[in-house]
């Protein structure tokens, strides 16, 4: 059971790299640089719209100064802007820059092109029709 659940998560963290690849690509494509790294912090800033390094740091399961580099790198590649926070002066908050949404938009653009591809019945072998199969029933 455990080399088929390793397996499993082997073949879970290849596709997830190939995603964070393709979404690298995508952007340079339209002149933005990222790094295939920062997918999952961009994800997480702009679907929370703005963190604190803390709080990204446990979302990411990683350290508070792996998430301060992290961030620190997204500055210089011009993709997050890092404030102080208006409550706690000693934390620090991150937010997209208008590049960095720009790359969520693209992949997001991307990834609905390619679900509305997959969607398509008109592949050969690929019927639309509610048909049953007439084979043998399926156990409950």
């Amino acid at each position: 059971m455990l080399v088929a659940n390793t397996a499993n998560a082997l073949d879970v963290c290849l596709k997830a790299r190939s995603i964070q690849t393709t979404w690298a690509l995508i952007c340079s494509k339209a002149g933005i640089t990222v790094n295939p790294g920062f997918m999952p912090a961009i994800l997480m800033l702009d679907r929370c719209k703005g963190l604190r390094v803390g709080t990204l740091a446990e979302r990411l399961a990683v350290t508070q100064q792996a998430a301060g580099k992290l961030l620190k790198n997204m500055e210089i590649a011009e993709l997050v802007v890092i404030t102080k926070d208006a409550v706690d002066g000693r934390a620090r908050q991150a937010r997209l820059t208008e590049l960095g949404a720009e790359a969520v938009a693209l992949v997001s653009d991307a990834m609905s092109a390619t679900e509305d591809d997959n969607d398509s019945p008109e592949e050969e072998g690929v019927s639309d029709s509610s048909e049953e199969d007439e084979g043998e029933p399926l156990e409950a």
